[in-house]
């Protein structure tokens, strides 16, 4: 089961109301009902909030490999330079 269908049946399930769980995450509960019916996707944001509210955690899996952080711009790295000559 995929991310955005754990949020779908958390929502479905969920004792609380739609409006409720809107103004607790701060996502809009027209979003939420859209989600629902399968006429918008969520944003990543948006996505982490619920599953926040909900109680799950985003956890790294063993042997994914890692993503490079992107650089801040300003110097070249060594390697950079001499590959450039």
């Amino acid at each position: 089961m995929d991310i955005q269908e754990t949020i779908k049946k958390e929502l479905c399930k969920a004792k609380v109301s739609r409006y409720v769980i809107s103004q607790m995450t701060g996502i809009e509960q027209a979003s939420l009902c859209r989600f629902v019916a399968g006429e918008q996707a969520l944003s990543l944001e948006n996505a982490e909030k619920l599953l926040r509210f909900f109680g799950y955690t985003l956890a790294k899996i063993k042997g994914m490999p890692k993503i490079p952080t992107p650089r801040k711009p300003g110097r070249p790295r060594k390697n950079e330079l001499q590959n450039k000559k």
